[in-house]
């Protein structure tokens, strides 16, 4: 049986880290209108661990479903209002980061462009010569070699 000021410890920092859920879901979102995948995995591999981490080292073990709620609550505490305060600064971090790599792999980028077409020219070649076709016809036996 939970203590009252032990249970309300609890509940506080159950909407504490939901409310880090929500910032973390905050600042992966510019992500998710290109790469939804990687944002939404990463994102649900540290909600697991920040309910992992809630559950044995905030309760002890002793998991709840209240708290799992209040992690919840947290976050949907989040996004309702600190949410707009942050999101035009994750946008542009993420935006800066996308062009910084954008122009470190342009040269990359067509170096592998023009390989790319090389390779198209050279199997293109070999396949109008039948060099790099494969073969599945089985060759006919003369009437004499089978007895």
């Amino acid at each position: 049986m939970n203590v009252p000021a032990v249970a309300a410890q609890r509940v506080l920092w159950a909407l504490a880290v939901g409310a880090f859920l929500g910032l973390c879901y905050d600042f992966l979102r510019p992500l998710r209108r290109r790469r939804h995948a990687p944002a939404d995995t990463l994102f649900l591999l540290v909600a697991l661990y920040a309910w992992i981490w809630y559950s044995f080292k905030i309760c002890g073990g002793d998991i709840r479903l209240g708290g799992t709620i209040a992690l919840g609550l947290g976050m949907l505490l989040w996004l309702g209002t600190g949410s707009l305060a942050v999101r035009k600064l994750f946008y542009w971090f993420w935006l800066a980061i996308f062009r910084i790599w954008a122009a470190f792999s342009y040269p990359f980028a067509k170096i592998f462009k023009k390989l790319w077409a090389f390779k198209k020219k050279v199997f293109a070649y070999g396949k109008k010569r039948g060099y790099n076709s494969i073969s599945t016809k089985i060759p006919k036996r003369h009437p004499e070699e089978s007895t």
